[in-house]
């Protein structure tokens, strides 16, 4: 192997896609040139450009807040439910135009007590405007320490999710589903770069269970694909790996755990 720079040369048969060192999958980006495969130094990509990573995430969510009016489908409801769950706090029902609503019915989500302690500063349409940007900002954080978990991706292939996020399912209102992804993508990273599961790192797990259920209803669906398939494909991939990754438990517990997760 010959390195020139930053710069590798290697041939076909010694290339590995995957190196699974540690317990974990370290992705590599390769481009085939003249019969031979490059493959540029990431770490010098991300000394670079890492800070700035921040910067865009950040701005791309605080957009959101240059509009005049940002008014969604849904938005609204988000914010009238966490209104009337601030005002009927500590109730049972609440009353309004003649209607009475029962609250042990309505779900609390986890943007609901962040809309509360937003409407006693905001108005009502910069509260949704608010719980957009948060969306779209823990978007944009799951989604760069995703790619930096897995470390030979380049960091800066997190960016092109950003304009992406402006989709339609943000103009339908489904603040608590973006935020979801978001979510998952940082707690599958935070598993992922993990080198060795532990009790302490399972009960962590469950932690992050609960606040995925608070969350959305599909956000335990995704964190259990996002970390399953990590699982999956490193036991497939290097079974020596994957058993030192799971050793402080019996091999039935870990089957039984992975099957709870991937159901």
């Amino acid at each position: 192997m010959r390195s020139i720079g930053c710069v590798k040369k290697v041939r076909c048969r010694d290339l590995h896609h995957a190196d699974m060192t540690g317990g974990n999958l370290h992705l590599q980006i390769v481009r085939r040139k003249s019969g031979v495969y490059i493959s540029a130094s990431m770490q010098r990509i991300e000394t670079l450009f890492g800070k700035w990573l921040w910067l865009l995430i950040v701005t791309n969510a605080a957009y959101i807040l240059v509009f005049r009016c940002f008014i969604t489908l849904d938005g609204p409801m988000h914010v009238l439910h966490s209104a009337v769950l601030m005002d009927a706090m500590g109730e049972r029902t609440f009353s309004a135009s003649g209607l009475q609503y029962d609250l042990g019915a309505i779900d609390i989500g986890l943007l609901d007590p962040i809309a509360m302690l937003l409407l006693l500063l905001f108005t009502p349409e910069l509260v949704e405007a608010c719980l957009a940007a948060i969306a779209l900002l823990m978007f944009g954080l799951g989604a760069l320490a995703y790619v930096r978990a897995y470390g030979g991706v380049v960091p800066l292939l997190a960016v092109w999710v950003l304009p992406f996020s402006y989709s339609i399912i943000l103009l339908l209102g489904f603040l608590p589903f973006v935020l979801a992804v978001g979510l998952c993508l940082w707690l599958a990273a935070r598993w992922v770069k993990v080198p060795a599961i532990t009790w302490r790192m399972a009960l962590c797990g469950i932690v992050a269970v609960c606040l995925c259920l608070v969350t959305h209803r599909a956000a335990l669906l995704m964190l259990a694909l996002l970390i399953g398939m990590h699982e999956v494909l490193l036991f497939v991939g290097d079974r020596a790996a994957f058993r030192s990754r799971w050793a402080f438990m019996s091999r039935r517990v870990a089957v039984l755990l992975l099957g709870c997760l991937v159901s």
